[in-house]
């Protein structure tokens, strides 16, 4: 009877935060990318495949990309929504205040532009490679992991993301409203970090895109699954910083000094991977 009840009760729980979490935000992204993932980007493809048009292969396969990100977008959503529909607000809120924030976007179109110089230089030395050894696809692993550029562009993007996440919360005051907010203060650090770990995804978004131009487009064969495994790595490596860059945003409420804190570790730990990479 018990159990009858503690069931009828979860059940009820789950299907309002469903419903909760079905908002409008929630339909029309699930639309605009279905919209973009099969009809347009997969029609665009196929016509570019019919008529050896390799750029409409490339938009296409460009579109679909933009579809299925959206789509992932939603589904994080609503997965927050049914775990913690509280935590799912602060999330929104987190990933707010980037979108709002005029750095975030300086520093997409900083790695934007390394990531476009980085995937020049890797097609020029595929073309070299494709003369003297053909099918050999380790510069295509190396654009994704061993790219000093965008490490060294790392070292600086991670302290500039991460500053603000819990300092600024602590110099402007609003650190006592939330904490007397119905949240815990796990779900608070939690929301914190999920946001600043979408806004990195966002940053290191660019390279996958170039390398499936590459693919679709060029068409360049390469394992993808060895690319897609150095590109988990390199995601659980941003995440390790990400995690030390709120540390020290905890620590402080001036954002300056948690910034260079974060950058006086991370440029530690790359001094090793630099070290190890050379020797």
């Amino acid at each position: 009877m018990a159990t009858a009840a503690l069931r009828a009760d979860w059940d009820d729980n789950w299907a309002s935060r469903f419903a909760e979490s079905m908002d409008r935000i929630c339909i029309y992204g699930a639309a605009l990318g279905l919209a973009f993932w099969v009809p347009v980007g997969m029609g665009v493809k196929w016509l570019g495949d019919h008529y050896s048009r390799p750029a409409l292969v490339s938009i296409g396969s460009l579109v679909s990309y933009l579809g299925v990100i959206i789509l992932s977008l939603i589904v994080i959503r609503l997965l927050a929504y049914l775990v913690s529909p509280r935590m799912a607000m602060l999330l929104d809120r987190e990933v707010g205040a980037f979108m709002l924030s005029p750095i975030a976007y300086l520093v997409l179109i900083g790695m934007l532009v390394i990531s476009t110089i980085n995937f020049w230089q890797l097609v020029t030395e595929l073309y070299q490679v494709r003369v003297e050894m053909v099918g050999e696809a380790s510069p295509v692993i190396a654009f994704v992991a061993y790219n000093l550029w965008f490490w060294l562009g790392m070292l600086f993007v991670i302290p500039v993301i991460t500053m603000r996440l819990l300092a600024e919360e602590k110099r402007s005051g609003t650190i006592e409203v939330l904490m007397t907010a119905p949240v815990t203060e796990l779900q608070v650090v939690l929301a914190k970090f999920l946001a600043s770990l979408l806004f990195y995804s966002f940053v290191v978004m660019p390279g996958t895109l170039y390398l499936l131009v590459l693919h679709d487009g060029g068409k360049f064969e390469f394992e993808l699954l060895p690319v897609a495994a150095t590109y988990i790595g390199t995601f659980t490596i941003g995440a390790m910083f990400l995690s030390v860059g709120l540390f020290f945003s905890s620590l402080t409420r001036n954002q300056i000094v948690a910034a260079m804190l974060t950058f006086a570790v991370l440029m530690l730990l790359f001094s090793t991977f630099v070290l190890d990479w050379f020797s």
